[in-house]
């Protein structure tokens, strides 16, 4: 009976697909990646639940650990790891726009120092969509909260039927 449940499981995500591709060269992400930069406002770092069917704060292939404004619930599962101060410094390693099911997200990854240890943890941080991107906690502070998109970062590869009619290719 396990086997059976896991068989159709993986059948079900096959289907859907799991896929990435990293966006870190466009000219909008480009200047942070491989730089240590400052928090320009507090952050919280939390540890997501792991269960299969369990809520997640990012579409997420590779990290356990999520970085969430201060204002954002924590779910069920999920574990608060810290607070990282204003001025924490960070490296962010890559962008990429994810796709998980029908879920997609341009998520930075990155890593830094837990406050008072030596211990480094990688995260995730969700920065926008494919059409726009929020002012990341790592972005001067007078950046504008939601701003669009300049680069051709197509949701789910070029399937024309995911696009708005006047955006097909």
């Amino acid at each position: 009976m396990k086997r059976n449940l896991l068989a159709i499981i993986s059948i079900a995500f096959l289907g859907v697909g799991c896929t990435y591709t990293n966006v870190s060269a466009y000219k909008v992400f480009s200047p942070y990646i491989g730089r240590t930069v400052p928090l320009s406002r507090e952050m919280v770092l939390s540890k997501e639940g792991r269960g299969m069917w369990s809520l997640a704060h990012v579409p997420r292939l590779r990290a356990s650990y999520v970085l969430l404004e201060t204002n954002i619930d924590l779910y069920s599962g999920d574990q608060f790891i810290a607070k990282l101060p204003v001025g924490c410094p960070i490296i962010l390693t890559s962008v990429r726009n994810e796709i998980i099911g029908d879920d997609s997200g341009l998520i930075a990854y990155g890593n830094t120092y837990l406050p008072g240890s030596k211990k480094e943890v990688k995260f995730a941080c969700l920065w926008g969509s494919v059409r726009e991107i929020n002012a990341a906690p790592w972005e001067p502070a007078n950046t504008p909260s939601l701003r669009k998109l300049d680069c051709p970062i197509r949701p789910h590869g070029t399937i024309p039927f995911y696009h708005p009619i006047t955006d097909r290719p």
